[in-house]
């Protein structure tokens, strides 16, 4: 939902290996985005039971 935030060649780019950062992530933030179906409302097994989510709505 964010593509083209950060190049494609920059090394903070995650876009190819999203489900890995997502699994092991211990903070989301997610900026105008919903936390839906596509997003696995974010629950395990996409994501850790201890994840903490920041979402921001304009």
């Amino acid at each position: 939902m964010g593509k083209g935030v950060v190049p494609d060649q920059d090394e903070h780019c995650v876009s190819s290996a999203r489900t890995h950062a997502l699994l092991h992530s211990d903070v989301i933030l997610l900026l105008g985005a919903r936390l839906n179906w596509m997003l696995h409302f974010g629950r395990p097994p996409r994501f850790q039971n201890n994840v903490k989510v920041i979402q921001v709505n304009r």
